[in-house]
């Protein structure tokens, strides 16, 4: 949804006559060949990385891409993986370039996107760690940034810099690892803030972890359900701060120059705390080595149900790999006030930095996308 509009509102940046008709990126065009032969180009709002078959399993578009007729343009490829660290390309752990070796189907989908790719560009990433796991797989890289840490209205402007914090925005996690970590913040935020009007917004359908953090906190927290409908998110117009660990939350605020905290779940907030000069979050995991991870096994050979009914009865908590296992970090919660703190006694001068870095992603940004639609219009990409 946030992916979509911030990459429309992009190219309309440049060229406000470009139509748009948008697609699910599952979708099977094999019998609709000539209608999707008879668009300009695919571009691939976010350009999911995998570690398996990015064709057909994330992209299904046809069987056989020459068949495809357009030019197939990615827009700020994203990596997940987790456990994740970061620099991407040190041993982990003893685990040379931990994860991150590419299969051969994905690489040839990439390939293929490389060829389609404007002359002086590279292929286009959000962060660092995603350029870092490219280039691992001999891929070319250039940081583009993430389309939603860019909203126009609000390019080459400061940050606000609140004095007391009178609204906050909280995002809860997507995996229940995170809920009696997510509970213990919360808590600590309605402590620490009591008169601030405090929101907990839930940006997808609601889940389990979103049911059971709605349960605990609905003394001292309004809900809002803001999926589905990018305006829905308008209301963080008027935070003072986001704390949480959505990563589309904690874009939505960084874009419209308002401090946010990330709890990083995995590797796709970990890369955006690593890419800004100032980090703006914490990892919500710590990383450790066991000599038999039970959990990983277990995932990894029981079926999908019964694992699921193990998981719900016990504590195994998320799979991990290579015997690498990740806890939620300890006394998060103390160290997000006490950063909280830091920036309001220091007028949110950490955010200047963040300011400053996606100013200048943006020319770059911008460069790619006009060298597309150049490219698309001139022919040079097919």
């Amino acid at each position: 949804m946030l992916i979509t509009q911030s990459v429309m509102d992009l190219f309309h940046e440049i060229d406000q006559t470009i139509e748009f008709i948008t697609h699910f990126r599952g979708e099977d065009f094999q019998s609709r060949l000539d209608y999707l032969n008879g668009f300009d180009a695919v571009i691939l709002f976010g350009t999911p990385i995998i570690n398996s078959d990015m064709h057909p399993q994330i992209f299904k578009l046809t069987e056989n891409l020459d068949e495809i007729k357009i030019p197939i343009i990615p827009v700020s490829g994203i990596y997940n993986y987790f456990p994740a660290k970061y620099p991407v390309n040190q041993d982990f752990f003893g685990i040379p370039k931990y994860a991150l070796n590419l299969n051969r189907s994905t690489l040839d989908f990439i390939e293929r996107l490389e060829t389609h790719i404007p002359n002086g560009h590279k292929f286009p990433v959000r962060t660092d760690l995603v350029k870092e796991v490219l280039e691992i797989n001999n891929i070319d890289a250039e940081v583009v940034g993430d389309p939603a840490w860019y909203a126009p209205t609000h390019l080459d402007s400061e940050f606000k810099r609140p004095s007391e914090i009178k609204r906050i925005v909280f995002t809860p996690p997507h995996n229940r690892f995170y809920v009696k970590q997510a509970m213990r913040i919360l808590g600590k935020l309605a402590h620490s803030f009591p008169d601030a009007k405090k929101t907990i917004s839930f940006q997808s359908s609601l889940t389990r972890v979103d049911k059971q953090l709605r349960e605990f906190a609905q003394d001292n927290w309004d809900c809002k359900y803001t999926s589905h409908d990018v305006h829905n998110l308008d209301f963080y117009e008027t935070s003072d701060l986001h704390v949480g660990y959505r990563k589309h939350g904690h874009l939505a605020h960084l874009s419209q120059r308002i401090p946010s905290v990330v709890l990083a779940e995995d590797s796709r907030a970990l890369g955006l705390m690593n890419t800004f000069q100032y980090s703006a979050g914490f990892s919500a995991y710590e990383c450790k080595r066991v000599g038999v991870n039970v959990r990983y096994k277990l995932y990894t050979s029981l079926p999908s149900r019964a694992y699921e009914l193990a998981n719900r009865k016990s504590i195994l908590d998320m799979p991990s790999i290579r015997n690498i296992v990740a806890e939620p970090t300890t006394n998060l919660g103390d160290e997000v006030l006490k950063e909280i703190q830091t920036q309001l006694s220091h007028d949110w001068q950490g955010y200047d930095a963040v300011a400053r870095q996606i100013d200048e992603t943006y020319s770059r940004m911008r460069a790619y996308l006009n060298s597309v639609l150049i490219g698309v219009e001139s022919g040079e990409l097919y």
